[in-house]
């Protein structure tokens, strides 16, 4: 307490000694410290070097002290440590000039960075299963007006539809380590093997506090527009003519998602070990339409486990559930929960584990789980073998042991800069079979995907 009050008031502790020791009949017990400090210091300013993009007066903020005040050495070694953070700058050096000279009743503050290239162009032409082939495209200034703001535009055509975005991202929110975002956006997409797709357009905006590495929680807001179009005539999924008439209308609709992660593992990109955790819980209200009045809860845990050097273990479970909050205890098809394909149970079409002859069925209860054993071999290749596991239903009181789908399988996989690009070929282990075609399941699914499904 006594050397913060001094580091804080502008004395710089040179030499400390600190000795222990009891009183005669061992009733008390003293500590005494010694501090040797330099005479009271003054701050004189900063001086920054090798600035070309970054507003000085965005970096001021971060010292928290102005030309006469008294130095604050705390606050010098927290703004170093801020500044180091930063992602507009590849390196920082800080240097004083009267710190330790007991000469000089003044510290100067020198500051020299290395900014990295603020603006970024970026394109991609992708094939996976899940999303069919589509081209992304992004451009973007991570330092615009030198304030540290991230702004971009962004898009996306493919075989399955349309996308772009415009948005920007403030990382330090009111001086603190919130990262505030808003964003515009617009899609027209129809998933594989659905009979409808949804044409959205939006805006949401949304916190997310990231100081620790290992801990992030956030709260999201969206007000979008949401259309449905295709395949809209009522079938087995969607009996009530109340919930097909409101479902495919256009639908106002507000969420609110606050959300938890927990992150402990070794790498965002290839993990070998650590656990990954994240909570969610989204409040839909309907502006102009009780359908979409409900809460969505989500849940995930992964671990990941290297058995060898070149072996990792890795495990996954999901697990989400819709409450409508509506007269009709329903919610539109959009909204619901599907399974099946590359990123959830293997061995099963894009959204098929729930079918009603050639079209995916969805749910408001999904819960769903993988376990597979990553080998590197050579070159950058890795094999894998698998095995997963899902079921899809409306409510908790229908979930059974005995209805739940597997699927196993192998794949290999090649190790690139933005992550494992590879195929799996996955085994439907209780396929429907059936004498009408558009019944019957595939007992081999083969998934083409970029990263890991997990």
């Amino acid at each position: 307490v006594v050397l913060d009050s001094l580091l804080n008031n502008g004395y710089i502790s040179k030499e400390r000694e600190v000795s222990a020791h009891y009183n005669q009949d061992s009733t008390h017990f003293y500590i005494k410290a010694t501090i040797n400090s330099s005479p009271q210091k003054y701050f004189g300013g900063v001086y920054y070097n090798g600035l070309f993009e970054t507003d000085k007066s965005y970096l001021d903020r971060e010292i928290k002290m102005e030309k006469g005040d008294i130095f604050n050495a705390k606050k010098l070694a927290e703004a170093k440590k801020n500044f180091h953070d930063f992602t507009i700058f590849k390196s920082v050096k800080v240097r004083t000039l009267g710190l330790n000279d007991d000469d000089m009743d003044t510290v100067y503050v020198f500051i020299d960075y290395q900014e990295l290239k603020p603006k970024y162009l970026s394109g991609a032409v992708i094939y996976s299963t899940e999303d069919a082939f589509k081209v992304q495209g992004k451009i973007g200034h991570k330092n615009i007006f030198g304030k540290n703001k991230n702004v971009w535009i962004g898009g996306e055509y493919g075989q399955l539809g349309y996308g772009a975005d415009i948005g920007i991202i403030e990382p330090r929110f009111m001086q603190k380590w919130l990262t505030a975002s808003a964003s515009i956006y617009l899609e027209k997409k129809q998933e594989l093997n659905k009979d409808f797709g949804s044409h959205i357009y939006g805006f949401n905006t949304g916190i997310t506090r990231n100081r620790e590495k290992e801990l992030q929680f956030g709260l999201m807001q969206a007000f979008e527009n949401r259309k449905m179009f295709g395949d809209l005539s009522p079938d087995s999924t969607v009996e009530d003519t109340a919930l097909f008439e409101e479902e495919t209308r256009d639908r106002k609709v507000s969420t609110t998602s606050p959300f938890v992660r927990f992150d402990l593992r070794n790498s965002f990109i290839k993990p070998t070990i650590g656990w990954y955790s994240q909570l969610g819980t989204s409040f839909s209200k309907g502006i102009d339409s009780e359908l979409d009045n409900f809460i969505k809860f989500s849940a995930e845990l992964r671990h990941f486990t290297a058995i060898t050097r070149f072996t990792t273990l890795a495990l996954m479970g999901r697990h989400g559930y819709i409450l409508p909050r509506n007269d009709l205890e329903k919610v539109p098809r959009d909204q619901l929960f599907y399974l099946g394909g590359s990123s959830s149970v293997r061995g099963f079409e894009e959204n098929m584990l729930l079918r009603d002859g050639e079209t995916a069925v969805g749910g408001m209860l999904a819960i769903s789980g993988s376990a597979e054993l990553r080998q590197d071999i050579f070159w950058g290749l890795e094999l894998a073998a698998f095995i997963d596991f899902g079921q899809l239903v409306d409510k908790y009181a229908e979930v059974r042991f005995n209805t739940f789908r597997f699927s196993s399988g192998a794949g290999l996989r090649y190790a690139t800069p933005i992550g494992p690009i590879g195929f799996v070929v996955a085994k439907n282990l209780d396929p429907i079979i059936s004498d009408d075609e558009d019944e019957s399941e595939d007992i081999y699914v083969i998934h083409f995907s970029i990263g890991y499904s997990f």
